[in-house]
């Protein structure tokens, strides 16, 4: 079977071929709905693509491993992210692969007990931090600066690079582009880097359209035309993987341009809405996956709830994630012996050993 490395080369942004360091992610399934897309209009193909397929479970190791990849084949010692939980896996995964430290910073309000446990099994370093993701990341890249490690987030070119070919694969296996296209929105990586991946093979001539692009994100910090600027977390919420705080330089402005040059949508449902489609999907469809990727099915109900006409169209929406790691398992007494620290690098270097 063709690695992506393989099969997608040409647009991982590598100058020259590098070593592979992954375990055959992606290739991934696109299972055709046979309950849902009855309620949501008629005619319609709805098709289901099952990130969770991927090694760590999930989307993320696309552009993990080609981040891994080039951190790797630039001598680079290790590799850092500040994750509310799956990037946070999958990167200490590919480090593992590829004989390279990891370090994942966790934010408190978002740290799972199981992730973190699925984390440290592949050595890598975990750490608490009193902040949200915006000072995390910003953690990261003084760390980085320092210790010459590769920053994995959505401002790292080989990550999203990765993450585009979720949009080739699309194609590929239904032969065409879909007409709508649909993921939850965290940082807006996901969104831009597909819309990005199907402009691109729309330029090589290997779809004749291009999809209208929806993104779907938690109500509970949603903005309203646009995402809120530094928001900090005040309460909880169990879809913390599209809860991320977005920062002025985040590249959530990669899922507005994809919205607005698709006339599509950035819409928001809140935790009963998605747990609703996290118990159609295992009991109408035999899907399982984690909560916070249902919002791209829940979503769809949400607009057409709201008007939009979904009839005789063929989407295509993302769910990945573990099943195990859909509770909200972060109470202190749970993660009481887990250090907590404040965000800065001094207080990161006391707690590290590298």
């Amino acid at each position: 079977m063709p690695t992506l490395f393989a099969r997608y080369r040409k647009y991982l942004g590598h100058k020259e071929q590098l070593p592979y360091h992954g375990m055959y992610e992606g290739n991934t399934p696109l299972v055709r709905s046979k309950a849902l897309c009855e309620e949501l209009g008629d005619n319609i193909n709805l098709f289901f693509k099952q990130e969770n397929v991927n090694p760590s479970y999930s989307f993320k190791d696309r552009g993990v491993s080609n981040a891994v990849a080039a951190a790797r084949y630039n001598a680079r010692p290790g590799i850092v992210c500040c994750s509310a939980g799956n990037l946070g896996i999958s990167c200490a995964m590919y480090a593992a692969r590829a004989s390279i430290k990891a370090v994942v910073l966790i934010p408190k309000l978002f740290a799972n007990e199981e992730k973190i446990k699925r984390i440290q099994m592949y050595d890598a370093s975990v750490i608490i931090v009193d902040g949200d993701i915006a000072s995390g990341i910003k953690m990261a890249c003084e760390f980085s600066s320092k210790y010459n490690f590769d920053v994995v987030s959505h401002q790292n070119e080989y990550y999203c690079n990765g993450l585009k070919t979720i949009a080739f694969e699309i194609c590929d296996q239904l032969g065409r582009a879909p007409d709508i296209f649909c993921s939850g929105v965290g940082s807006g990586a996901l969104m831009g880097s597909a819309w990005r991946g199907f402009k691109e093979y729309y330029a090589d001539k290997k779809i004749d359209k291009l999809p209208l692009m929806i993104g779907v994100e938690a109500a509970a910090f949603a903005g309203n035309s646009k995402y809120g600027s530094g928001q900090s977390f005040l309460n909880s919420t169990i879809l913390n993987e599209v809860s991320i705080s977005r920062d002025e330089n985040s590249v959530v402005e990669d899922a507005f341009v994809a919205r607005d040059e698709s006339s599509g949508y950035i819409s928001a449902v809140d935790d009963q809405q998605a747990i609703a489609l996290y118990q159609l999907l295992t009991r109408r469809e035999a899907l399982i996956s984690d909560i916070s990727s249902c919002v791209s099915v829940a979503g769809l109900y949400k607009l057409k709830s709201d008007g939009v006409d979904f009839d005789n169209q063929l989407i295509v929406t993302v769910i990945s994630g573990a099943s195990d790691s859909s509770e909200i398992l972060y109470s202190e007494s749970r993660l009481s012996r887990l250090k907590v620290i404040k965000p800065s690098l001094s207080d990161l270097e006391s707690e590290l050993v590298l």
